[in-house]
């Protein structure tokens, strides 16, 4: 059998075609990808992947949507603030933190519902989100 097949743990930057030339070279001969599949990227596994084909529908894509809520919340701490300060954030109002690392600034909205104000880092705001909901 002329294939071979193997799972390689990488940092980014790392270029899989690359290393399969380099494997070929190293073992005499020529090498090249077949099939190529990530299963993990940062924070996201591909066991919250779902198929598409054709007759996958907008409401099922709309169901396995992660929230930026959620993904802010996997990579970096999160500080929740009441809506007072998040309007003050969404109209320029910066928070000092005190801090060098980046932080994501939460509140309820009008709803109740929990979303992302904003992306902090030391007394600088990086991204404004969801502006609708603290105008």
């Amino acid at each position: 059998n002329p294939y071979v097949k193997f799972s390689v743990k990488c940092s980014k930057g790392t270029y899989i075609r690359t290393l399969i030339d380099d494997v070929g070279e190293r073992l005499g001969t020529y090498a090249h990808v077949v099939e190529l599949r990530r299963i993990k990227n940062g924070i996201f596994d591909i066991s919250e992947a779902i198929s598409v084909d054709d007759k996958t529908t907008a409401n099922v894509i709309q169901g396995c949507i992660i929230p930026t809520e959620e993904v802010i919340k996997r990579i970096m701490p999160v500080i929740e603030v009441d809506n007072d300060i998040a309007k003050k954030i969404a109209n320029g109002y910066v928070m000092d933190l005190g801090i060098n690392d980046a932080r994501g600034i939460t509140s309820k909205n009008k709803n109740g519902i929990q979303k992302l104000v904003s992306i902090n880092k030391a007394k600088q705001t990086l991204r404004v989100f969801n502006y609708e909901d603290w105008k």
